[in-house]
């Protein structure tokens, strides 16, 4: 009983502690919103997701084509499949696509893919990689 109260006492504490940064972020999150004229600026050039280099063009494509939501125009842009994972362009994203809120994208598993020859070796005990 009384580790179970010395625990409790931790896990309020750090349930308040995160209550509080979750309260921070909200308020941050409205400073990164996007001005509704910045799509006047942006011309279908212009890069929307900097790690996979996917333009406005592929994106309107992609919407044009049906895919609505930004999991739909990820998986037919490319956008938000890159090293941040959407982190960077996942609010541009969900404002050109009509989302209300942005919602996570899918996840990316944090793999990559091996050439057979590669595991060939490995298993086989050939040469190196």
């Amino acid at each position: 009983p009384r580790a179970a109260r010395r625990f409790a006492g931790r896990t309020t504490a750090a349930v308040a502690a995160r209550a509080g940064h979750w309260r921070f972020q909200e308020a941050l999150a409205g400073l990164f919103d996007l001005p509704p004229a910045v799509w006047d600026w942006a011309g279908a050039r212009t890069t929307l997701c900097r790690c996979e280099g996917v333009d406005r063009a592929r994106v309107e494509r992609a919407l044009d084509d049906g895919h609505a939501g930004v999991n739909a125009v990820k998986r037919n842009s490319r956008a938000g499949m890159g090293v941040c994972g959407g982190r960077s362009c996942l609010r541009t994203l969900a404002a050109l696509s009509g989302a209300a809120d942005p919602a996570p994208m899918n996840a990316r598993p944090g793999i990559r893919p091996v050439p057979l020859a590669v595991l060939a070796n490995r298993v086989g005990g050939g040469g190196a990689a």
